[in-house]
């Protein structure tokens, strides 16, 4: 029998014999247990990134927390020549310094004393008209700051202004012949009577053109008003079927307000009353009042009637007359006057035909 061949050695890495038709062995693991490999893997990594997020940022801490604010009132007392301030609960006399106040009013007595400080709901109005600027000193300050001067011959006036102006555009000046006015509101009342068209019309054209000359200076901020008369005033609207009321400088209404005068003709008596009480009423800054008539003169009994009526309306007065003037103390020099306003004579023989 012969000898048996001694077993042929195989490498130790060699992977063990196996028949040819044999079919099992697989080098990689199976699908189940890779997918479990990265569940794991991807579980680990996550809690890692976690728990350095904690760490890298970790919470406030008691000794960064936002301090503790207080709030409260703060009364203020102005009998003195500086304002004084103080806390409700402080011993504080009208006119005094306030007391120190060692420890801290309790809120029902801060709420006391702030009630105590307040008016009551019976307690009157407020009076602030004197804290306030009066209009006479702003009349006065613009006046200043406009370097107003004389436009012409003053013959005899008063006071520049009685109240100053009431609008509420910047104040201007305008003039009708050599008179000035300052406001933003400005009245016209001439006599359109028959006497008016004497001397070739002179005085009547003369009227007119100081009149829109006048207009023309306004801005359209300030507000105008005309009135004609004779019997009775005739006022210009540039609104039809309204009551007369002021009209403010506006390129349109000063072409309306000239074609009106252009349209104004001589012829009638004269009521002066009536005209003027019905400027009165509309309240301007400055009112111009031109008139030729020497009769019928206002009585003083009327002149005392328009200075009750008038709230602060400064009457400039212009007297037309032939020749050199013959009275220094007619009616219209004490209209004006009286009336906060100045008066100037105007020899109509003299006027451009």
């Amino acid at each position: 029998m012969p000898a048996a061949a001694p077993p042929t050695s195989r490498p130790a890495n060699s992977p063990p014999p196996v028949a040819d038709d044999v079919d099992w062995y697989d080098p990689d693991p199976p699908s189940q247990l890779r997918g479990l490999s990265w569940l794991v893997s991807a579980v680990v990594h996550a809690a890692l990134f976690l728990g350095a997020a904690i760490l890298w940022n970790p919470p406030p801490t008691a000794g960064n927390a936002e301090p503790e604010r207080r709030a409260g009132i703060v009364l203020v007392d102005m009998s003195r020549a500086e304002p004084q301030y103080f806390e409700p609960g402080e011993d504080h006399a009208a006119g005094g310094e306030p007391a120190e106040s060692g420890a801290a009013a309790s809120p029902a007595a801060n709420s006391a004393a702030v009630d105590a400080a307040l008016p009551g709901a019976s307690a009157p109005p407020i009076e602030a008209t004197s804290l306030l600027p009066t209009s006479a000193g702003l009349s006065a300050q613009d006046a200043a700051g406009a370097g107003l001067g004389g436009g012409g011959q003053l013959l005899s006036g008063g006071a520049t202004g009685a109240s100053g102006p009431k609008g509420l555009g910047k104040p201007t000046q305008t003039y009708v012949f050599g008179l000035p006015g300052v406001g933003t509101k400005f009245l016209y009342v001439f006599d359109r009577s028959a006497s008016m068209s004497g001397f070739e019309g002179r005085p009547m054209s003369a009227a007119k053109r100081e009149l829109m000359k006048s207009l023309r200076g306004l801005e359209s901020t300030h507000q105008f008003q005309i009135i004609f008369y004779n019997n009775r005033p005739s006022v210009f609207n540039s609104i039809t079927r309204r009551p007369p009321r002021m009209v403010f400088g506006e390129d349109k209404n000063k072409r309306l307000a000239e074609d009106y005068v252009r349209s104004v003709v001589s012829d009638g008596g004269t009521d002066h009353l009536l005209a003027l009480n019905l400027a009165l009423g509309l309240a301007p800054d400055v009112l111009f009042f031109l008139t030729d008539a020497d009769d019928p003169q206002l009585t003083e009994a009327e002149l005392a009637h328009i200075h009750r009526r008038n709230r602060g309306t400064v009457i400039n007065t212009i007297e037309f007359g032939a020749g050199p003037r013959r009275s220094s103390t007619n009616f219209l020099v004490r209209l004006a006057q009286q009336n906060g306003g100045r008066h100037a004579y105007v020899d109509v023989t003299q006027l451009a035909p």
